[in-house]
C-alpha cells in the first residue's frame, strides 16, 4: 500500500482538470493527469520531454529537456 494517499485538494484538482480537458476535446493518460495536477498544485515546473501532451494543461510550467 502507498505510504501517502492523495489529499482532497489533489483529488478535486484531478477531477477539475479532467473535466476541463474533456470539454476542450482533449485528454491525458491517467498517470500524466496525476503528474500535471501535482505540478500545478506545488507550483513547480514539470521537467519533461513530453511537451506536446503536457502543453494541453492550462497554466502548467514546462521545462523541456
Amino acid at each position: 500500500y502507498p505510504t501517502h494517499w492523495p489529499d482532497e485538494e489533489l483529488l478535486v484538482g484531478y477531477a477539475r482538470l479532467n473535466v476541463l480537458l474533456a470539454r476542450r476535446s482533449l485528454s491525458l493518460r491517467t498517470n500524466d493527469l496525476w503528474i500535471a495536477v501535482s505540478a500545478l498544485r506545488l507550483d513547480v515546473p514539470l521537467v519533461t520531454r513530453n511537451t506536446r501532451e503536457f502543453g494541453k494543461v492550462p497554466g502548467i510550467k514546462l521545462d523541456p529537456y
